[in-house]
């Protein structure tokens, strides 16, 4: 980047002075769109943002902050246009000088703030709030409250995802192996894909999805493509499907 910003000075310099004004002129508009509290944490200096003020600015941003070729189809007219055109036209000399871009990874994470509490509803109605209850799992799997490490009131988020990848847990993992089989074969082990309730179908080979769990989860290292491997490699899975006489 270095050597492009070295080589592309002269235009990129032509380029910053004429989008500087509009710019700063649309920055101005749509911060002003925001309701005050908005424009407080937009315009306050980034050492003294807080993590939630991070959060609301970053959403904010996005809409008084755009790219140039953006601000330059909605700001620049006549002349100003054409210059902005021919500037980019003088860039593209420069172009093989650009880096490859960089991989970019979206990601969760919560703020520092605390977790809203959790109350039993009488009836369901959100102003008759009851007992407060503490994050946790299917009783009936787990009774444990559910471990909370991250920090104080946060990582829930986390422990649930943990939760539900576990090798241990006997229903996500088997939920899915048996989904995959039941796409294989059009009828599932548990003949009820999404219901592994009590009014769901029970397993026709219970030994078999728990044998099919224990290889998914550990020889085959939760790999889907191994799953899908083993069923369709099985003698069960090529036996024809033809109808024969003499068998019936």
């Amino acid at each position: 980047m270095a050597r492009y910003r070295a080589a592309a000075k002269p235009a990129l310099d032509k380029i910053e002075a004429l989008l500087a004004k509009p710019r700063e002129a649309f920055r101005k508009e749509y911060t002003e769109r925001f309701p005050p509290e908005v424009q407080t944490v937009i315009g306050k200096p980034a050492a003294s943002r807080t993590q939630y003020d991070w959060q609301i600015y970053h959403k904010a941003i996005t809409q008084a902050e755009v790219p140039d070729s953006e601000l330059a189809s909605k700001k620049l007219k006549g002349q100003a246009k054409t210059d902005y055109q021919a500037l980019l036209a003088e860039l593209e000399q420069y172009k093989h000088l650009l880096p490859k871009p960089l991989p970019r990874l979206q990601i969760m994470r919560d703020q520092a703030i605390d977790a809203l509490s959790t109350h039993v509803l009488r009836a369901g109605a959100i102003d008759a709030a009851l007992q407060e209850v503490e994050p946790g799992f299917l009783s009936i799997l787990d009774p444990t409250p559910a471990k909370i490490t991250a920090r104080p009131n946060l990582g829930r988020r986390t422990a649930l995802a943990g939760w539900l990848a576990d090798a241990r847990n006997p229903l996500s993992t088997r939920v899915i192996v048996n989904r995959v089989w039941h796409y294989h074969f059009g009828r599932g082990i548990v003949a009820t894909p999404n219901d592994f309730g009590v009014i769901g179908k029970r397993p026709s080979h219970r030994e078999l999805l728990d044998w099919l769990t224990a290889q998914f989860t550990g020889a085959d290292g939760w790999s889907l493509k191994k799953l899908h491997r083993r069923i369709l490699l099985s003698a069960t899975y090529r036996q024809s499907s033809a109808f024969r006489s003499d068998a019936a």
